[in-house]
């Protein structure tokens, strides 16, 4: 069972879990980044739900908080804002290092 954090979510206080409040997989982890990839489709997923990228949706997790003490919704915004552009770097990164190197 992995942890569910990166070191931006540790350093937000943030995990990654399934739909009933547990920890994942490191495979899970894997296939639900793997959606990535496909990053103008996670961009349009963002726009439509905050709260879940595509990954999380089709392998149903979440990111939650890794202490339940903090729920203060602002907070949470803008957690959530940083987790999203953390992937839009990471795929940005990826397409460039895909696409313009032979």
């Amino acid at each position: 069972m992995s942890t569910g954090q990166s070191i931006g979510k540790r350093i937000l206080k943030l995990k990654v879990r399934d739909l009933n409040g547990r920890g994942i997989s490191s495979f899970r982890l894997v296939l639900r980044n793997f959606f990535v990839i496909i990053w103008p489709v996670e961009i349009i997923m963002c726009l439509i739900n905050l709260q879940r990228r595509l990954g999380d949706i089709l392998i149903g997790t979440e990111i939650a908080y890794d202490n339940t003490k903090s729920t203060f919704i602002a907070k949470k915004k803008i957690l959530y804002f940083f987790h999203y552009c953390n992937d839009l770097m990471f795929s940005t990164f990826l397409f460039h290092i895909l696409y313009t190197h032979p």
